[in-house]
């Protein structure tokens, strides 16, 4: 008696459809084809051949592209040949940044790239502070020292992420605050006046202007003399730090009207 043993013809399913993937990631491809004495046998481009039921390519790139074969043997049985699509995006190109720093608190902090194109633009401060853009700049208004630091960019173009551009620094320096007074103020005709200047920063040079001076005067504490009404008005003080940072200031001056001296005479007779 002769005993015919049949086989029954795999039949190959595939996990996913035709899919597109970013350059340099990873997939895996796969069936949920299963059984005993299943044999897989994969082919694609590049040279890929695999027999692995979940084989996976790994940093793909352009060469990866088309279409992966795969059929399942059991017993001398052959499938038909099933095939899945992987289509390639580029992945862009590692953007430059740039800055427009130093610059000092306040003033608007701003940043810039030459890569166009993109969806999305990540800038992102110290490694943790993300702020995304559709265009190829971003501005912090009124930056302080907080902004500062260590900036990198990177950007979305067709669902792909480049890699995080080289760093640039950005350098916010401190702003003086200046401060002004005049002792004695209101001041006689006739009388001295000190007009002093503070700031809260050291190393910083003081420039006063005002109606009492012939021209601008580079000095913290200034003397006015034998005041007239001639020195009354408004006095400006600029205060300038080393790294061009500045603030300004006023102080108004009052000279009031001195007391003549009186000379009295005696005119009454003599008894």
């Amino acid at each position: 008696v002769m005993r015919i043993q049949t086989v029954e013809k795999p039949i190959v399913e595939l996990i996913f459809a035709d899919t597109s993937i970013c350059e340099g990631e990873s997939i895996n491809l796969g069936t949920s084809t299963v059984g005993p004495d299943l044999s897989y046998s994969w082919s694609g481009p590049n040279d890929f051949e695999s027999t692995e039921q979940f084989p996976e390519l790994e940093s793909l790139d352009e060469l990866d592209e088309g279409f992966y074969l795969l059929s399942i043997s059991k017993g001398g049985c052959i499938s038909d040949q099933a095939s899945v699509e992987l289509n390639i995006r580029a992945k862009p190109e590692q953007p430059t940044i740039s800055s427009n720093g130093p610059i000092c608190r306040d003033n608007t902090l701003s940043f810039s790239t030459l890569s166009s194109g993109a969806s999305a633009y990540h800038w992102i401060q110290d490694g943790n502070n993300e702020f995304v853009t559709t265009n190829p700049t971003y501005s912090v208004p009124n930056a302080d020292e907080g902004d500062a630091g260590t900036w990198q960019l990177f950007i979305v173009r067709n669902g792909c992420e480049s890699d995080l551009s080289n760093p640039t620094q950005a350098v916010v320096n401190p702003r003086p605050t200046a401060g002004a007074a005049a002792l004695p103020n209101p001041v006689c005709q006739g009388g001295d006046i000190v007009l002093q200047g503070t700031s809260d920063l050291g190393g910083v040079i003081f420039q006063w202007n005002g109606p009492g001076l012939a021209m601008e005067q580079t000095i913290q504490d200034l003397t006015l003399t034998n005041a007239s009404f001639l020195d009354q008005g408004s006095y400006q003080l600029k205060v300038t730090s080393l790294a061009g940072c500045a603030d300004t200031t006023s102080i108004f001056v009052q000279v009031l009207e001195g007391i003549s001296q009186v000379d009295l005479s005696y005119s009454a007779p003599n008894c």
